[in-house]
């Protein structure tokens, strides 16, 4: 048996989308947890990143064409216009992919 267990955090909507990230992370650092890895779109992404929780960020980049599909949403959006740089930027090629990453730079 692993130790593994579901949280669940009601979200303002009064269902599970839009979930106060902060209440979340406080949920997740009470169970001891101090480093996560998020997965999603770019939803869940710019949430992140607008809330300022994303220390590290690892991007893979595969060579396919698909149109429509954003990785991460208009930052603009939450009265920021700040630049957000990776540094310092590595990166590797895996298989036919090519995966970059680094610290996460918040501007001002």
């Amino acid at each position: 048996m692993d130790n593994s267990e579901i949280l669940t955090v009601q979200g303002n909507d009064k269902n599970y989308e839009d979930v106060p990230l902060e209440i979340a992370m406080k949920l997740l650092r009470e169970k001891g947890i101090r480093s996560l890895m998020v997965e999603g779109g770019a939803t869940v992404f710019t949430a992140f990143i607008q809330a300022r929780m994303v220390d590290a960020i690892i991007l893979t980049v595969a060579p396919k064409l698909v149109g429509g599909y954003k990785a991460i949403n208009d930052l603009q959006g939450a009265g920021s216009n700040e630049q957000l740089n990776i540094e310092p930027i590595n990166f590797a090629q895996a298989g036919e992919d090519l995966v970059v990453w680094g610290e996460l730079q918040y501007g001002g």
